[in-house]
């Protein structure tokens, strides 16, 4: 059976009637007002409600739709403007026609209330009587709607309304509406017809060879689509046809079954677009008119019908339901005469004499009832049995039946148990019993087929990988730290918590670190359908701390910064701003308390009191308070001195491999310390005096009025003055005058 299928597109855009501009030829009386014909009941909205007047806006459709009547079979929508909970209004638009549609926000609805100007969409209706060979499809994003129609060949209808130009994101959306299409075309045209209507907004014929174009006529290319030209499809703001971005697309092998592609031209049409309108021949599988089809009563002939079967099958009928009866009755029987037996076997004084009369009555009525009652039992058995073969899969009552009598009461228990050739008694031994049965159960059995030799090549591989990357996240954190000592001008040997302390960066594992909770972050705040989230889950909760898995490593960090276990995490959602919060606070204070304690174990940081270091404040050794170039080339030397990396001849003695004096190669009296370069040496008094004076006379000043009674030891005040520093304010006063004495004094000395 052959029948058209009419599709028509682009019937609708949601504008305010005074906004609309009609086309060309038709005068303001034609402007279409509320059907009549078409009862929309929207949710209430109150009167200051601003979306009111967009979920009114679908009734403005009625005139085209009492024009067209039900010459079309199915309509493909764009732009109907309504919103995720608005869908349900499509429907009342025909009361004969089904319909599905996706909105801008179906993959996140907003909420019904106070919700902004509606935009975008699309949509596709269907006749009711073709309920029985429509399928709706959930492909694609909501801006490509699809339905599957069953027939001969079978066919994938398509409402797509790609970006328009003046879009954000326009090229990469565009591209991606594309690829989508792209992605359907390739899994359903070997066994599909395709037909794909909507608004381009791009023309596909024009000359304006705009990557947009480009994109779409590949992708035409790729999959042999063809279209019809039918003119300008868009009409401008001043009532004129413009351009023609409106289209049906086809595939080439398909072609002959398309009748015709043409404009129309409705007076009711409110929209700034043309419709089109597609006939396509198409068969309809007779199976598919099930739902209509008009059944009559069947009277039975019975002057043709086979009387001696019906005869056979009603009296077969009869037996087994005069069986059941017969059964019940029988049984009955047998119980009142075992109770008349025993009855006159007590009165009688209850013989014992194998011959009595009595006794011999009472045994044959309680066999004959055993024997009823064993073949009430068997039969019982059968129909059970015949009951779960017959049972389908989702009969859950009988299934809960079934394990209830599986386990049968409380008080039974294992008496003895087999396992293999062993037999196990006592509760110990049935306990011990088990261990060893699911311990055999446990253990991996070779397969003959099963291939070790990949097996064992793969799992190499995966332990390279895993060593090859450790490897690079050890080289990255060698490389952060020598670059780091290359800008402060440090020697490769400086310590490593110098480097932090003075640059108040983190390490890279710090770093890392926060990049992976970022991350965990993001999937906890996604929707839990999601793969992600689905996979976050399960990792959590199933796999051990054993394993490579990227949750467990994320996990342990949890662990190493006192956070909370991140399955909590993932199930009780917290907000960007408060996951950023409680990550970055967690790093920063594991990574302070640790900096700050590795200070103390290195002799060459004897200098720099603890609790230095603050994450993003660099330390005021090594910062300027002005842009003079001579005070800034002063600070690697001095950096040196603080963090102890100062070669001095004591140092080359110790580290040098030949014998080297360690006496002070200026004066020539005393060992070359830290203590006698910047104190001691009488070949440096004239230079280091004057200065040196200075820097107590203003020492003394700025500390008398911070410390009552306080002891200085000089070498600390030269080598870090900021160790006296006892607020901020202080600590700006040492920075402004007393740090470039300091400076001065060890960049002449040295």
């Amino acid at each position: 059976m052959e029948q058209h299928i009419e599709m028509i597109k682009k019937w609708l855009t949601i504008n305010t009637v005074s906004e609309k501009v009609i086309p060309t030829g038709l005068t303001s009386s034609l402007k279409p007002q509320p059907s009549k014909n078409i009862t929309v009941k929207p949710r209430p909205i109150g009167k200051k409600s601003k979306n009111c007047k967009y979920v009114l806006k679908i009734l403005t459709c009625g005139p085209l739709f009492t024009e067209l009547k039900n010459s079309i079979d199915i309509y493909l929508l764009q732009e109907h403007w309504l919103f995720h909970c608005q869908l349900k209004l499509l429907n009342d638009i025909l009361h004969n026609y089904n319909c599905i549609g996706k909105a801008v926000d179906s993959n996140d609805p907003i909420t019904p209330w106070r919700m902004p100007r509606g935009y975008g969409g699309t949509a596709i209706l269907w006749k009711k009587d073709l309920d029985s060979i429509v399928t709706p499809l959930t492909i694609g994003n909501n801006r490509i709607q699809c339905i599957e129609i069953n027939g001969d060949p079978n066919l994938i209808v398509i409402s797509v309304y790609l970006p328009c130009k003046s879009s954000t994101n326009i090229q990469t959306e565009f591209q991606e509406c594309i690829d989508l299409l792209n992605e359907i075309m390739t899994t359903y045209e070997q066994t599909h017809q395709i037909i794909i209507g909507g608004d381009f907004n791009e023309e596909i014929f024009g000359s304006n060879s705009s990557m947009r174009q480009k994109y779409i006529v590949t992708f035409m290319d790729e999959h042999r689509l063809c279209t019809k030209q039918v003119g300008k499809t868009f009409i401008s703001a001043n009532g004129s046809d413009c351009t023609a971005i409106d289209y049906i697309l086809f595939q080439e092998t398909f072609k002959e079954s398309i009748i015709n592609i043409s404009k129309c031209e409705f007076t009711a049409n409110i929209s700034d677009h043309y419709p089109l309108l597609l006939s396509l021949d198409f068969e309809i599988p007779k199976s598919s008119n099930k739902k209509t089809e008009f059944k009559p009563k069947v009277k039975v002939k019975w002057d043709k019908a086979d009387l001696s079967k019906y005869t056979e099958i009603i009296n077969e009928g009869l037996l087994t339901s005069l069986q059941d009866m017969k059964t019940k009755d029988d049984i009955e029987k047998a119980i009142r005469n075992k109770k008349t037996a025993f009855y006159y076997w007590k009165v009688n004084g209850r013989p014992t004499d194998c011959l009595d009369p009595f006794l011999f009555e009472k045994k044959i009525t309680t066999q004959e009832l055993r024997k009823l009652c064993r073949v009430e039992a068997a039969q019982k058995r059968i129909q059970d049995r015949n009951e779960i073969i017959v049972a389908s899969s989702s009969n859950k009552t009988l299934f809960y039946k079934l394990i209830k009598q599986q386990r049968g009461k409380l008080s039974r228990r294992i008496d003895e148990l087999n396992v293999g050739d062993n037999i196990y008694n006592t509760p110990d031994q049935i306990m011990e019993g088990w261990k060893k049965h699911f311990g055999q159960l446990a253990e991996n059995t070779l397969d003959e087929n099963f291939d070790t030799n990949y097996l064992k090549i793969t799992e190499n591989e995966y332990k390279n990988i895993i060593e090859h990357c450790s490897k690079i996240l050890d080289n990255l954190q060698l490389q952060y730290k020598k670059l780091l000592k290359q800008i402060l001008s440090l020697n490769i040997n400086v310590a490593d918590p110098a480097v932090y302390l003075i640059s108040g960066l983190l390490p890279t594992e710090a770093e890392i670190h926060l990049k992976i909770l970022t991350m965990f972050g993001n999937i906890t705040r996604a929707n839990k359908k999601s793969s992600e989230w689905r996979l976050a889950e399960r990792q959590l909760q199933i796999k051990s701390m054993d394993s490579n898995s990227w949750f467990i490593d994320m996990k342990k960090i949890c662990i190493k910064y006192d956070l909370e276990n991140p399955l909590s995490l993932l199930y009780n959602e917290l907000s960007k701003g408060k996951w950023k919060k409680m990550t970055i606070t967690a790093v920063h204070k594991y990574w302070t308390t640790r900096i700050n304690e590795e200070i103390m174990y290195y002799s060459s940081m004897k200098y720099i009191p603890k609790s230095s270091f603050k994450v993003g404040k660099i330390h005021p050794l090594a910062l300027s308070n002005s842009a003079n170039q001579r005070d800034i080339n002063r600070i690697p030397i001095r950096i040196k001195i603080a963090t102890g990396t100062y070669i001095l001849q004591t140092n080359r003695a110790v580290y040098n491999q030949n014998i080297v004096d360690p006496t002070c190669k200026l004066c020539d009296q005393a060992e070359e310390t830290l203590s006698h370069f910047l104190l001691c040496c009488k070949a440096l008094d004239q230079i280091r005096t004057p200065i040196l004076k200075n820097i107590i006379c203003k020492c003394s000043e700025l500390l008398a009025l911070q410390y009552t009674n306080i002891q200085l030891d000089i070498l600390q005040l030269i080598i870090n003055p900021f160790h006296y520093a006892c607020s901020d304010e202080s600590e700006i006063d040492i920075s402004c005058k007393i740090e470039p004495l300091c400076r001065q004094l060890i960049h002449n000395l040295q």
